[in-house]
């Protein structure tokens, strides 16, 4: 096969910024039991048995939650899996014949700030748990000079 000099050259995942990601819910992925917690964070707590409740918990500046009648956990730096572990023991001792669910109800935001070739350099609010390829879809991908 010959080459043909009017050929236009593609660059290789150029494309791949032309579609949009935004179009993507990343809220409806479940977060790993590794994911570590941070304040801003918010916890959806179910509670049932002799009690029935749901909660929204919100990791405060000073790395506490609170829940009612069970008071403060301290929860920041821990990852999902001690979370639910210390909620959990925090629940079962404060009441009896209960059970609980602990998940992620809204990760916090990050400010990423985008600079060099791409196409919309700046600053972008991004999921936390957001992978570092979804910001480069955020500013539109790298230029022509960017790799």
């Amino acid at each position: 096969m010959l080459f043909r000099s009017d050929t236009p050259i593609l660059q290789y995942g150029y494309n791949s910024f032309n579609n949009d990601i935004r179009s993507i819910n990343l809220s409806s992925v479940p977060l790993p039991d590794t994911y570590i917690l941070k304040p801003g964070d918010q916890l959806s707590l179910r509670v049932w048995g002799k009690l029935d409740n749901n909660f929204t918990l919100k990791i405060e500046k000073d790395g506490y939650i609170y829940i009612p009648k069970v008071g403060r956990i301290f929860l920041d730096n821990f990852s999902l899996k001690d979370a639910k572990k210390e909620i959990t023991a925090a629940i079962n001792a404060t009441f009896v014949n209960v059970e609980c669910s602990v998940s992620v109800y809204s990760s916090r935001t990050i400010n990423v700030f985008i600079l060099g070739h791409v196409k919309n350099p700046g600053l972008y609010t991004i999921p936390a748990y957001s992978p570092l390829f979804s910001a480069l879809y955020e500013c539109g991908g790298p230029t022509k000079l960017g790799s």
